[in-house]
């Protein structure tokens, strides 16, 4: 029932707030991203860095129906959102990287399983992590682009109306490299942009937002990931972008 009014609600641009938590960055995304997807009607997510699958989960908590095809490369975090999404007949899981060109990769695992990168971290990344950026492995993972995978993700679909959720580590701007024949049907995206980055040779927030506004995207909100403990100077954010 719960999930049943937060996407009645999300159809005409509203969202239930849990006024103790409302003060929190990271709550408002959910209401944005329901509210966006409503007036765009977005009808199929690909959530390409899934990880544990908690943005999948987040989806659905907040009200969203439509599909879902989570990637993730790395294979205990695979595990873990594949038998999360097993219940859901309309979120798929697959286990590769996607990227600039068809290939296979090393990938960074570190103990703390969200900062999975093809990038190295910085000493910032061990200072805000507490350590996690300790290599647990280096697994060698497949790597293929989004124009390879874009029909059999949206296959069975009427009329697609997809939005690309990108939490790569540091590798957002190869995975759309590699799309750019699927992009133009893209009506949207999620990208985590640095504004102090935590891996070697990451993009800064300047020069992504400025390559997905060549692409004819535009800036709808800013969502606060993390920031510095003692000076409170953001580190992260997620942009939330349109056509």
């Amino acid at each position: 029932m719960r999930n049943f009014v937060r996407s009645l609600l999300a159809r005409r641009h509203y969202a239930l707030v849990n006024l103790r938590v409302a003060r929190s960055t990271k709550f408002l995304l959910p209401g944005h991203l329901m509210s966006m997807f409503a007036a765009r009607r977005v009808n199929c997510v690909l959530d390409v860095g899934a990880n544990r699958g908690d943005y999948g989960a987040m989806l659905r908590a907040s009200g969203y129906a439509g599909r879902i095809v989570s990637f993730e490369p790395a294979s205990r975090p695979f595990e873990e959102v594949r038998a999360r999404a097993a219940a859901d007949r309309d979120w798929q899981v697959r286990k590769l990287a996607l990227g600039a060109a068809a290939d296979e990769a090393e990938l960074n695992v570190f103990a703390s399983m969200d900062l999975n990168s093809f990038l190295r971290p910085n000493a910032l990344a061990g200072d805000i992590s507490g350590g996690g950026t300790r290599v647990a492995v280096a697994e060698r993972v497949s790597v293929r682009t989004l124009d390879s995978e874009f029909d059999a993700a949206v296959r069975g679909i009427a009329d697609p109306r997809v939005f690309l959720k990108l939490d790569t580590q540091g590798f957002d701007l190869e995975v759309l490299r590699g799309a750019r024949e699927s992009l133009p049907r893209v009506v949207g995206l999620q990208s985590e942009v640095s504004f102090k980055p935590i891996y070697d040779g990451a993009p800064r927030y300047a020069e992504a937002l400025a390559y997905y506004e060549s692409l004819g995207f535009r800036l709808t909100g800013m969502f606060n990931v993390v920031e510095e403990e003692r000076s409170g100077h953001v580190v992260e954010m997620d942009a939330v972008l349109f056509r």
